[in-house]
């Protein structure tokens, strides 16, 4: 650790950088060496070939630990499947690092990625636009972006809401790709995790699909009313040019 700091020490002494900005520095590049190292250790042991399979799998068990116990599309599902399909998404997980006031999920951007917070806490705030207020604190195993995979493209879409997503204090968050998830979901081994995913598909489909004729009804309910409207205005008007009319005649 000592050796990777010497670089940024050496570089910020050389430039006069402010005491206060290098504090931070240091702190988040202690933070972010720290977490990687373990991130890679745990990818380089899950990913050793020679490693025998129940090893493998008892391993990514004790590694989990509360990290995917709130996906979903994992809920009830028998203990040694849900091992197996956890150890091969730590494999395809990707560790993002967010320092303090960081923007994690953005409600103006499609979400393409299950997240789970590993370490630190994120707050779920409303959008700007709508004030910004802050509707919870995410922890360590809450997460946020799993409705992607049925087609819910909402970052906080589980709770059919638009939100964005910010870094409370510096974080280290788990990003699986949909991608990554369908290919996993689509091995023989997993058919229980594939089809309750697939019904999840099926019913945000229909729910947006009724949302559609809800919505295409309140516009021809406002169509309608607006012509009965219109129609009620040329009969009046109709009403007094004939009344001219027949004033001007006598």
């Amino acid at each position: 650790m000592e050796s990777h700091m010497l670089g940024y020490q050496y570089f910020m002494s050389s430039y006069r950088v402010p005491r206060h900005i290098e504090t931070k520095i240091t702190q988040w590049v202690r933070f972010q060496h720290t977490e990687q190292l373990g991130d890679s250790q745990k990818k380089a042991v899950l990913s050793d070939p020679t490693l025998p399979p129940e090893f493998r799998i008892s391993l990514a068990r004790s590694l989990r630990n509360d990290l995917f116990s709130q996906i979903p599309f994992l809920v009830n599902i028998p203990e040694a499947i849900r091992a197996k399909f956890t150890a091969e998404l730590l494999l395809k997980a990707t560790t993002c690092y967010f320092a303090a006031e960081t923007i994690i999920g953005d409600s103006s951007e499609k979400a393409n990625c299950l997240m789970i917070v590993q370490k630190g806490h994120v707050e779920m705030c409303q959008p700007i636009r709508d004030g910004g207020r802050v509707l919870q604190t995410l922890k360590r195993g809450d997460i946020f972006g799993d409705c992607h995979i049925v087609g819910d493209c909402r970052w906080a879409g589980s709770l059919g809401i638009d939100a964005d997503f910010i870094a409370k204090s510096k974080c280290s968050i788990l990003s699986i790709s949909a991608g990554d998830i369908k290919r996993v979901i689509c091995r023989f081994d997993f058919t229980l995790i594939r089809r309750r995913v697939e019904k999840g598909c099926y019913y945000w489909t229909v729910n947006q699909a009724e949302s559609a004729i809800d919505d295409a009804d309140e516009k021809q309910a406002g169509r309608s009313v607006m012509q009965r409207k219109i129609i009620y205005l040329w009969i009046g008007w109709t009403r007094r040019l004939l009344l001219l009319v027949d004033s001007a005649s006598s």
